[in-house]
């Protein structure tokens, strides 16, 4: 029964995943905005809803260390499994990001690294990361990202509801969009409580499934959104994701859990994983200066890399 709700959950996922790319990929073209603009304003917002909802009702129950945990375990598997995972439907040159969202990314998650081991994330660090949001997002919109203009657009296969979202953005686009973020999480849901299920009946440990099923489970939105983009060849949106839902995930999610008088952690359970998380992001930035060709073998490699943590994960809690 439970291995019929995973399955029913990762359907629900990527069905939903594929119907946020091709509204926000119609949306995009109607205002001409970049790919890299709409992945990271619409499509990264809407697949950091799960690390939301978990990390507000992790930190309501007085489990601080878990909300921590999830942002970290999500933003490395944005980074590792995301970028693995896209490139295995087709290898593609990584897309020339905008200089400061590259730079913006690196710094915020060196700041968040830094405040967890030589501070503490007190209500006061939460404003300065919300308002750091705030100031972000008004670049963002005041200098929004206008579209190249790509031939590939004129080759596309346009749906139905493609020329419907068209026609009418905002009319049926933002539901669109809206549905589609409502079927993800609960798709996503579904397939994180199934799996815990599964998880809890070959008994594996709590720890061991927060550290991994959940991190991996609230990561799967954006997972299945990249999986989704390249089947459509749109590398972009894949980068924009990541980017957006990293940001989203460090400046308002943590922001926002900071208001919560549980929010307490030990530095020391989480230290090896901060690190692992800059490790991370520094292979991110380079590869994004550099335009490395994503490949299968490098493909291979990252999801590898991130196999090798979470067995490291493993034998550090037995």
């Amino acid at each position: 029964m439970f291995f019929l709700e995973l399955l029913f959950g990762l359907i629900l996922v990527l069905w939903g995943a594929d119907l946020l790319i091709n509204s926000a990929i119609s949306i995009g073209k109607k205002f001409n905005l970049s790919e890299i603009f709409i992945g990271i304003i619409v499509i990264g917002f809407g697949t950091s809803l799960c690390e939301l909802f978990v990390s507000i009702e992790a930190v309501i129950k007085g489990v601080g260390e878990l909300t921590l945990g999830n942002i970290i375990g999500s933003n490395i598997a944005n980074i590792l499994l995301v970028l693995g995972i896209s490139s295995f439907v087709k290898a593609y040159k990584f897309p020339k990001i905008n200089a400061f969202d590259n730079i913006i990314h690196l710094v915020v998650t060196i700041f968040f690294i830094w405040i967890c081991i030589y501070s503490y994330l007190s209500k006061m660090w939460g404003m300065i990361f919300i308002g750091i949001f705030l100031i972000y997002l008004s670049i963002l919109l005041k200098n929004l990202h206008f579209a190249q203009p790509n031939n590939d657009d004129n080759k596309e296969k346009t749906t139905w509801l493609n020329n419907r979202i068209l026609g009418s953005p905002i009319l049926l686009g933002v539901p669109v969009i809206f549905f589609s973020f409502v079927v993800t999480m609960i798709g996503a849901d579904i397939t994180v409580l199934s799996a815990i299920k599964i998880s809890e009946l070959f008994g594996i440990s709590e720890s061991v499934i927060g550290l991994t099923v959940i991190a991996i489970g609230t990561s799967f939105p954006e997972i299945a959104a990249g999986y989704a983009a390249m089947k459509k060849n749109r590398p972009n949106l894949v980068i924009g994701n990541i980017i957006g839902s990293n940001l989203y995930n460090i400046l308002l999610i943590i922001g926002i859990s900071t208001f919560f008088n549980n929010f307490k952690y030990n530095v020391t359970n989480i230290f090896n994983d901060l690190i692992f998380l800059l490790f991370c992001i520094s292979i991110f930035f380079f590869m994004a200066i550099f335009r490395v060709i994503i490949n299968k073998k490098i493909s291979l490699s990252l999801i590898l890399v991130y196999s090798s943590y979470i067995y490291f994960l493993y034998n550090s809690n037995f």
